[in-house]
């Protein structure tokens, strides 16, 4: 199973196991997350399940949860405020936008400061997240 790094890694969200006995009704169903591999954002989590009958008896199931991170970064402003200068802009408050994994992400442009061009200057501000999903 692959989610996002901002997936509830919990049984409610990655589903239960279900296991059956032949002569036992109350089976009990237990977890235990064993490896995790990895880092942050893009990690593996081995969880092995193991269904007891209560006499002894019990089987395990393993599941692989991949955790990545492809979810690019959303501009906390979708329009930012023209910026009219005299002679030159000297500096610019760099906008930020929101990562489900990384949260706040400060933009980052290429435009030279200060801007002393007469004229209009379009400046395009880039997030980035630390997994390079770029918006």
């Amino acid at each position: 199973m692959t989610v996002e790094c901002d997936a509830d890694t919990s049984t409610t969200a990655l589903g239960t196991a279900v296991a059956t006995d032949n002569c036992d009704t109350s089976v009990t169903i237990t977890y235990a997350d064993t490896t995790v591999a990895g880092t942050g954002n893009n990690s593996v989590i081995t969880r092995v399940w193991t269904a007891d009958d209560n006499n002894g008896n019990a089987s395990t199931y393993t599941q692989t949860i991949t955790v990545v991170d492809t979810t690019a970064p959303v501009a906390d402003v979708a329009t930012l405020a023209d910026v009219t200068a005299e002679c030159s802009v000297d500096s610019l408050t760099a906008p930020t936008a929101t990562d489900n994994c990384a949260g706040s992400i400060t933009g980052t442009t290429t435009t030279a400061l200060p801007i002393t061009a007469q004229g209009t200057t379009v400046v395009t501000w880039t997030y980035v997240d630390t997994e390079g999903n770029v918006t």
